[in-house]
């Protein structure tokens, strides 16, 4: 049975996107015990330590994206992940792509498999996006940032299916070649990618 005061807890998490931190609960004059007790009852999940989303939201088709950016606010997911959620790679990666600062200590994951990629410099902070997913904020390469590494990380994605991601890429409205050149040149993989951008006319 959930009290009047759990409820409107509830209903205030809602209105937050879905998830809440013990910190952000804090401010609003929320104790932990109280959260803890919502997942107790089960009215919230536990995503993390100190990390609760309302049980039962749908994660949008994507998988354990919510709980890894809850557990790695500061990662961006990168490569087949973000070509994917970009809807450039129709099929969903049997692993969770993400790139980190080189330092960053990363948790571990129960039931889902992620794949821990460390960038720096621009090759890390350019072309991160933010969106969204299940009430949780989700930091993702933008799609011309995606298809640069992809092409520079091309003996792990396979240049196969590279090119069928740029290609459907292109048959987007207002795609933008320049600007997949632009990172490209950045990742030093221009000469690389340079036969298929032209074969696309640029």
């Amino acid at each position: 049975m959930v009290t009047k005061r759990q409820d409107e807890i509830l209903v205030l998490i809602r209105k937050r996107g879905g998830s809440i931190r013990t910190t952000q609960a804090k401010e609003l004059g929320i104790s932990p015990g109280t959260l803890y007790k919502l997942h107790e009852i089960g009215a919230v999940e536990m995503l993390g330590r100190g990390i609760f989303r309302l049980a039962g939201l749908p994660e949008d088709g994507r998988g354990g994206l919510v709980r890894v950016a809850s557990r790695m606010p500061r990662g961006v997911f990168c490569l087949e992940t973000a070509l994917h959620f970009h809807g450039l790679l129709p099929e969903t990666p049997e692993s969770i792509h993400i790139a980190v600062p080189p330092t960053t200590r990363t948790p571990v994951f129960e039931g889902v498999s992620v794949v821990v990629h460390r960038f720096s410099g621009d090759a890390f902070a350019s072309g991160i996006e933010k969106h969204r997913i299940g009430g949780v904020t989700a930091r993702i390469y933008c799609m011309e940032k995606t298809l640069a590494d992809c092409f520079r990380f091309r003996s792990k994605v396979g240049i196969e299916r590279c090119v069928q991601s740029l290609r459907r890429y292109y048959e987007l409205p207002g795609a933008d070649l320049e600007k997949v050149r632009g990172y490209a040149k950045g990742c030093r993989i221009e000469t690389v990618i340079r036969p298929y951008l032209e074969a696309m006319g640029l």
